[in-house]
């Protein structure tokens, strides 16, 4: 048998497969009156039993200053950017990552594939130029 060290919890061998697709805020047509948005998905594939924690990066261009705590996207032409953020909830009130001051999100695994919804929200910004935008966020998986 395995015995543990007082204090010391036993180790977990397992491993997770993390892979999600891009969430779309699509096309929005006045993005100065109003917010846009989106919703994803993140699947995660891990071995039965374990204890799950995800959380998202902060992106490419995070924003500490003008809206703090906000990711943003920018323009793959100019030098503009579109203020952003990732949540746990459909309501938008709980940040994903625990870097901007949001949270993780933890699961049991299962052995299957679970898949946990995104919600995004593109906050209306006066003043910006049409264009594509685009961020990168990266997902940690701990267990």
């Amino acid at each position: 048998g395995t015995e543990a060290l007082p204090g010391i919890p036993p180790a977990r061998i397992g491993s997770c497969s993390v892979t999600s697709a891009a969430l779309n805020f699509g096309a929005p047509a006045d993005i100065s009156s109003s917010d846009t948005n989106g919703a994803g998905m993140v699947s995660i594939s891990c071995t039965s039993g374990l204890i799950v924690d995800l959380d998202f990066g902060n992106g490419n261009q995070p924003d500490f200053s003008a809206r703090p705590g906000s990711r943003r996207l920018s323009s793959i032409t100019s030098d503009a950017y579109l203020h952003y953020n990732l949540y746990v909830d459909a309501s938008h009130t709980v940040v994903w990552g625990s870097g901007l001051g949001g949270t993780t999100i933890r699961t049991l695994s299962t052995g299957t594939t679970q898949r946990i919804p995104i919600y995004g929200r593109l906050f209306r910004q006066p003043s910006t130029p049409i264009g594509v935008y685009a961020d990168t966020v990266i997902i940690t998986a701990s267990f």
